[in-house]
């Protein structure tokens, strides 16, 4: 006895199984979430690397924006992809984009600050935990209305 034992019919369900095992919900728009959940990561890609001077102050520490913003993006994604391993992956994409960002700041006339990888971590995790809790359908509600008021005008 085998501890994953194929379905009959295993073939012809990859397609389909590959698709809804790490979805929360099947998303009407899913095409537009994923482009926009990328536009939002070069979003934040842009704000890491810019100069400083081209981007508004944000007080003497910004270690807050630091976190808020990572959270937005795992908060974000974390509703795209279902599964604890899905959303890990996610987190420590996020993670180790972070550190890398960090480390090549200097070449873009930024400096290095490990309290800013903290905070990038901080607010991986943070939006990790919560990505458990009812907070992670904001995407789903939206599609729904979407749908609904597109097609109500058809």
């Amino acid at each position: 006895m085998t501890l994953h034992a194929k379905p009959q019919n295993a073939s012809r369900n990859i397609p389909q199984m590959a698709t809804q095992s790490h979805r929360i919900a099947p998303l009407h728009y899913c095409r537009m979430w994923r482009v926009t959940g990328m536009l939002i990561l070069m979003l934040l890609i842009y704000g890491s690397l810019a100069p400083a001077k081209v981007l508004p102050a944000l007080g003497e520490s910004d270690k807050f924006w630091h976190g808020a913003s990572y959270f937005v993006v795992m908060a974000y994604f974390s509703q795209l992809y279902a599964g604890v391993r899905a959303r890990a992956l996610i987190g420590a994409g996020l993670v180790a984009m972070g550190g890398a960002i960090e480390f090549i700041q200097p070449y873009f006339n930024r400096h290095f600050d490990w309290f800013d990888a903290l905070a990038n971590m901080i607010g991986v995790f943070v939006a990790l935990g919560l990505s458990f809790s009812p907070l992670d359908r904001v995407v789903t509600y939206v599609d729904a209305i979407l749908k609904r008021r597109l097609t109500d005008r058809l």
